[in-house]
């Protein structure tokens, strides 16, 4: 007999710190922290096992007499043949792992990581004078690294304001993905894009609805200038009018 990881809830429904009875290796496989992680997916699979089944079982099983024990048996079989056809096999679960796993792309974003002074500069239309405003952002990372969190403190047009935004990467799309969200609005921008093969550009595009109605689509270029500088620019393309800068902001590492 084999001793469990800590895992509170591993495969083999041994509790934390119980003898295993799976032999020297819990049957959840676990060495650590790396596959507590990893055993939400298995989780996950198991769960929506458990309920196929039974929702099999209780829709296949008719009433009355000895309808009911035929049915029941019935319903058994049926049960064992949903199992087989519900069980994953080892490549989706590898799979569904490597999905939910921060890899390389993740790791592009730890240079962002840390508290920036930002220097905002925005124009309001097309000719408008340019306007200029300061504000913090604090990055970190969250959800054991599968996000980073940014938090922006600062003002516009004199006035307090603060906005969140997550940014990572899709394993499944293969695309770096990112929402923003402010205390000037209720709705949140999504943008996805690539980034060059260094790491020192960012290139994500998405939609979002003004007050009006009207679709703008918005790009969002990050470039990356020395470990203690990057660049945001956003462009916006209104229907019928050409791509313009909308606001540019320049970091600056603490």
């Amino acid at each position: 007999m084999g001793t469990c990881c800590g895992d509170d809830r591993c495969a083999c429904g041994c509790g934390s710190g119980a003898e295993c009875a799976c032999g020297p290796q819990c049957a959840c496989g676990c060495k650590g922290r790396a596959s507590r992680r990893r055993s939400g997916a298995v989780a996950l699979w198991g769960g929506l096992f458990v309920v196929s089944v039974a929702l099999t079982t209780v829709l296949a099983t008719p009433s009355g007499g000895t309808g009911r024990a035929e049915g029941t048996k019935g319903a058994s079989a049926a049960g064992t043949k949903e199992h087989d056809m519900a069980q994953p096999s080892e490549d989706e679960m590898k799979l569904w792992i490597e999905a939910g796993t921060p890899g390389a792309n993740h790791r592009m974003l730890d240079q962002f990581v840390g508290t920036w002074e930002g220097k905002t500069t925005f124009w309001m239309a097309p000719g408008a004078p340019a306007q200029e405003s300061t504000g913090t952002m604090i990055n970190a990372w969250t959800l054991d690294g599968r996000w980073l969190r940014q938090d922006w403190t600062g003002d516009m047009g004199g006035q307090p304001f603060t906005g969140l935004a997550l940014w990572g990467f899709d394993n499944i799309r293969k695309v770096h993905v990112g929402t923003w969200m402010d205390s000037l609005t209720t709705g949140a921008l999504v943008t996805e894009g690539p980034a060059s093969k260094d790491g020192k550009t960012f290139d994500s595009r998405g939609e979002m609805t003004d007050p009006t109605g009207v679709k703008i689509k918005t790009r969002m270029v990050i470039r990356v200038t020395s470990p203690t500088a990057h660049v945001m620019e956003m462009y916006e393309t209104k229907p019928g009018q050409p791509e313009r800068m909308s606001m540019k902001i320049e970091y600056t590492k603490k």
